[in-house]
């Protein structure tokens, strides 16, 4: 039976971040009741593209996967499981944030065949939340994660963002020590990207508020990664840590460029070499007017994906993918201890990941 990796994207949230740049709408009763009959009716068009497939993986994400009703995820899933199967071994994602998660949303997701719930903590100060524009507070958090516990959901991912407006470094390490206490399999640890499409761009340019600076923000990775890894997790890929057997295989998949199956407004398909985008706005979707941009995936893009994709993990790359003449720069990092040769593969080092960017654009 062939295999398949299965995205769902939910564009809805309560209120738009102010560091946010992914693709979102505010919530709206009847658009997000018009999207999940358009998503349902964009599966049926496209169900060759997973039928008789054994799902590998199943992600739904966002925007706010739980802002919407434990109902209409169930229909959603339920038009997915007519043409794949999905069982215990599918590795099966929700994302969830604290505001919308009751402990009713979490007997439906269980009974959809959820195993594995990732929430957006972020920070456990209600002031940096605030200034955040999120929408919960950190008591909610705490709430939903004795919701999670509630129905025996043990596979637990837990997003820290570090460096927002109004933290510091005592409050960021507080933050990934509280989210140690719920005893996750999975912390994911972001270092803030003020984007140019993010609200809070214009107003870091303009210096009318102030976020940590970048050194600022590596020097406190570099305690939270130790304090990780002394907790018994492994640093599996920049960002993320996980306790043994507990890594994200949708992320993996991703990562190891394997053929994935988006659905929904912004969700990127890739399979037989190409990677197509859904790029209708979403009062347009809803309408049926779904518009993909499509980009042939040619053997130097795989190549180029491999070595940037392969460097951001403890998986590290192929040498023989690397050109010849890198050689010296190589030797260079393995010399001052940014990178370890292990198997013919070349590794970042944690020292090494903390240059990755610098590193990687090197050697492509």
């Amino acid at each position: 039976m062939k295999t398949s990796n299965i995205y769902i994207h939910i564009p809805f949230c309560r209120q738009r971040c102010t560091y946010c740049n992914f693709k979102s709408v505010k919530f709206n009763i009847a658009m997000a009741a018009d999207y999940v009959t358009a998503i349902i009716k964009e599966i049926r068009a496209r169900k060759n593209e997973i039928n008789g497939s054994m799902a590998k993986t199943v992600y739904i994400g966002g925007g706010t996967p739980s802002i919407l009703s434990g109902g209409q995820l169930t229909r959603i899933v339920n038009e997915i499981k007519k043409y794949a199967s999905i069982d215990e071994n599918t590795e099966f994602t929700v994302e969830v944030n604290p505001e919308s998660v009751t402990p009713e949303k979490m007997y439906v997701y269980k009974a959809m065949g959820v195993n594995r719930i990732s929430i957006g903590m972020q920070s456990s100060n209600n002031n940096v939340l605030k200034l955040s524009n999120r929408p919960h507070t950190n008591e909610q958090f705490l709430n939903a994660i004795k919701a999670i516990k509630s129905v025996k959901l043990k596979n637990l991912s837990i997003d820290c963002l570090i460096g927002l407006q109004g933290s510091s470094k005592e409050e960021a390490i507080k933050s990934v020590k509280q989210a140690l206490k719920q005893k996750p399999k999975h912390i994911s640890v972001y270092a803030l990207n003020c984007d140019e499409n993010c609200l809070m761009y214009s107003l870091v340019k303009n210096n009318k508020i102030k976020i940590m600076e970048d050194d600022e923000v590596a020097k406190v990775l570099e305690i939270i990664n130790s304090l990780l890894k002394r907790k018994g997790f492994i640093h599996y890929e920049i960002s993320n840590f996980a306790k043994k057997g507990f890594e994200s295989q949708h992320n993996i998949n991703y990562w190891y460029g394997e053929e994935y199956i988006g659905f929904g407004c912004g969700a990127v398909t890739y399979r037989n070499n190409t990677r197509s985008e859904c790029i209708s706005e979403v009062d347009e979707y809803c309408k049926g007017k779904v518009k993909y941009k499509e980009e042939d995936v040619n053997d130097k893009i795989k190549l180029e994906e491999k070595i940037m994709l392969g460097l951001r993990t403890i998986y590290g790359v192929d040498l023989t993918l690397i050109d010849d003449n890198k050689k010296d720069y190589i030797q260079t990092l393995v010399k001052h201890k940014f990178a370890i040769i292990k198997n013919n593969k070349l590794i970042l080092t944690e020292k090494g990941f903390n240059l990755s960017n610098q590193i990687i654009s090197v050697l492509m």
